[in-house]
């Protein structure tokens, strides 16, 4: 099954919004996506390919959000799967077998009617 690559898209979005945060709530969530991390090598070890993580990610985050609610209990806002969660799958993605450069490698970023626009 070959997913379609919006979602790491969205996931390399929230981790930019990570990174937008006021420092206090960044580095709780830069601690949480940390957190997060450690239980994704847990769960799904290396190597892997960007489908087998989406569909990890797609089988349901709960047990992410139980993480973040235990880890940051004071701290609902830092809850949001969108936020930490998402961060945290668009950080592992870059150990996936199949990525480079925030992409799946071998996509083609042209098909083949634009690259006869752009050569011609």
């Amino acid at each position: 099954m070959v997913f379609d690559d919006s979602r790491l898209t969205d996931w390399l979005e929230a981790e930019r919004r990570v990174a937008r945060e006021p420092t206090p709530r960044r580095v709780l969530l830069d601690d949480l996506v940390d957190t997060l991390l450690a239980e994704l090598r847990r769960k799904l070890g290396r190597p892997f390919m960007l489908d087998e993580l989406i569909a990890f990610y797609e089988g349901g985050t709960a047990w992410a959000v139980d993480l973040l609610t235990t880890s940051a209990p004071k701290d609902p806002w830092a809850w949001a799967p969108n936020l930490a969660v998402d961060a945290a799958f668009s950080r592992y993605a870059r150990f996936a077998r199949d990525v480079g450069g925030g992409r799946r490698i071998g996509q083609k970023r042209f098909s083949e009617n634009d690259m006869g626009r752009i050569i011609n």
